[in-house]
């Protein structure tokens, strides 16, 4: 059997509220053992990471929906949202009264708006969710390793002119807070599937797997040699998925490296 490169996006697929799954850990260090290669696939940046994704060994990160990519404990692409791109997402939002974040490599800020939803989000006990500074904190060297805007509104947005900018707003939903116009502004070119792209260079004789259960999923969905979706996840994942494993609660992820034969030589 061909050997594996496995794209895991994190929340609802990885893990849940409560943390990752002992099955799943099993399976990871099963395949890996086994010659396969694991990497986790998120949107979160490096400095939101949770504590749990290093709980078990991998194989490398993919951060910032695909901007940000290490592969065995090397840097291997890293490309911050411009000065320009930064001021012009700003002088946007500012008007709407909305929530939102500047996430960075290493540090992540907040507006006031922001800071009251994630105060919400960590008394429903989310993996990894915290609550960080304000703009104010920001000092000028913090605005070059700036990632991604991450947004949280009541009301929905008109992202229409991000594209002139070289950018683009991925909408997506969390069961916790589903109410709320959620969302995440990435860089046009990077996605988690151009990652999966990028790292095929590195491991050329690996047939590639991609696993998620959200909207901002589907690219590395549609770029993996294999997708799969996990039983929890939106019914348009699934309709792209080449297999719906699972929920994570039931041990999803392991029983689809199970079905796919990564936990056997």
């Amino acid at each position: 059997m061909k050997k594996k490169l496995v794209f895991l996006d994190l929340d609802g697929t990885l893990w849940t509220l409560d943390g990752i799954p002992e099955s799943a850990k099993k399976a990871i260090a099963l395949a890996r053992n086994n010659g396969h290669k694991v990497f986790a696939n998120t949107g979160r940046t490096q400095s939101e990471a949770a504590k749990e994704l290093y709980s078990i060994p991998l194989d490398g990160y993919v951060f910032s929906a695909g901007s940000h990519i290490i592969a065995d404990q090397k840097e291997c692409l890293c490309k911050p949202l411009s000065m320009e791109q930064i001021q012009a997402i700003q002088d946007f939002l500012d008007p709407l009264d909305v929530g939102y974040s500047l996430e960075g490599k290493e540090r992540t800020f907040m507006n006031k708006a922001n800071q009251k939803f994630f105060a919400k989000a960590q008394e429903a006990n989310r993996v990894g969710v915290g609550v960080f500074p304000d703009f104010s904190a920001m000092k000028k060297e913090d605005f070059g390793q700036i990632m991604k805007v991450s947004i949280h509104s009541k009301d929905p947005i008109d992202f229409s002119n991000l594209s002139s900018l070289g950018l683009v707003f991925t909408p997506f939903t969390i069961e916790a807070v589903k109410d709320y116009f959620i969302g995440e502004i990435t860089m046009k070119e990077y996605t988690k599937g151009t990652a999966i792209d990028f790292l095929k260079s590195h491991y050329k004789d690996y047939e590639t797997m991609a696993f998620g259960d959200s909207e901002n999923d589907v690219s590395m969905l549609l770029e993996a040699d294999i997708s799969v979706a996990m039983g929890n996840g939106n019914e348009n994942v699934k309709k792209i998925a080449d297999h719906i494993t699972d929920d994570i609660n039931q041990d999803g992820l392991y029983k689809a490296f199970e079905y796919y034969g990564l936990l056997i030589r």
